[in-house]
């Protein structure tokens, strides 16, 4: 009977796997801190993968949630819940509507008075909003790059600009003050609000490159500032839940016409303006190529009734 030997079965232990926690000493500490808020918040499905991010990459990720105000965005999702189911879009008072068609020419010549007598002074400034671009018109720059097929072809943001620049000179000629020609057209500066997307195209269209100069319509460069659209969380659609566009990555987007204001305090443009005297805003959108910048006879109203 012969004997079948054997060699012994040698079994290679497998490596423990390398935490990411390894990488940077008082991260798990950081990981664990900031999994406690996430969990008051119902986000913790935010950190669900953590382990496929490296050690600097989590650190990383940490640091922007950290950053997220939690309490403000929860009350603010809140807020508009109640808006909705309270509520309800009624016209605007008659009262408080004026037609130029039908109004006085003693009015209208009030206020166009009023208008041009503010912005000569140097209390009207122009507000542009401008994050988007130009991709529903199949043009992928910021929107008002964009050369609406006039014959001077010209863009929507040389067109807006040499209406500042025309507004400025009849103020100018306007104003008794100003007959000499030696005393420069008054100021309206144009502050443009752009957003991540947009922000480099636009300033290096209006202010830093070859034709910037044209672009604007030569209006002065330090008249001309740019500020940068807020960015908020994406969620869910019932707004409960904070997204991601990739792992360790929260995914954001523009917040909308209604983040100018806050944009504005946030850039310094509120206190500019401010310390510049200026005492009123007319606050536009890009795509409207028809608008009248500034029209003295809408500021001269506003002014007029207090508006």
């Amino acid at each position: 009977m012969g004997i079948a030997c054997c060699r012994p079965l040698h079994v290679l232990p497998c490596p423990p796997r390398q935490s990411v926690f390894n990488d940077i000493p008082g991260l798990e500490d950081r990981y664990l801190e900031v999994m406690v808020k996430l969990k008051a918040y119902e986000q913790e499905h935010l950190l669900d993968h953590y382990q496929k991010l490296d050690g600097e990459s989590l650190s990383s990720f940490i640091e922007e949630l950290n950053k997220l105000d939690f309490d403000k965005m929860d009350k603010e999702r809140k807020k508009l819940d109640q808006k909705k189911e309270q509520d309800k879009i009624t016209p605007y008072p008659a009262k408080h509507l004026h037609d130029l068609r039908t109004t006085a020419s003693e009015t209208k010549a009030t206020w166009r008075k009023k208008g041009l007598e503010a912005i000569s002074r140097g209390e009207v400034a122009v507000v542009l909003v401008a994050g988007g671009q130009g991709t529903r018109l199949g043009f992928n720059k910021p929107k008002g790059m964009y050369n609406i097929g006039l014959p001077s072809n010209k863009t929507l943001f040389q067109l807006q600009a040499e209406k500042i620049q025309k507004l400025r000179a009849l103020a100018r000629k306007y104003t008794k003050k100003n007959k000499d020609s030696t005393i420069p057209a008054p100021r309206i500066p144009w502050y443009i609000m752009t957003s991540e997307a947009t922000h480099s195209e636009t300033v290096d269209f209006l202010l830093s490159g070859k034709d910037a100069k044209i672009h604007r319509g030569n209006l002065p460069r330090e008249d001309v500032k740019c500020f940068r659209q807020g960015m908020m969380p994406c969620v869910s659609k019932d707004g409960k839940k904070i997204l991601l566009s990739s792992v360790g990555k929260i995914a954001e987007s523009p917040n909308g016409n209604g983040g100018l204001y806050s944009a504005l305090a946030h850039s310094g443009i509120l206190k500019e303006m401010k310390e510049s005297g200026i005492k009123y805003v007319h606050a536009y959108c890009v795509d409207n190529a028809l608008t009248k910048i500034a029209d003295p006879y809408f500021i001269g109203f506003c002014i007029d009734t207090k508006a």
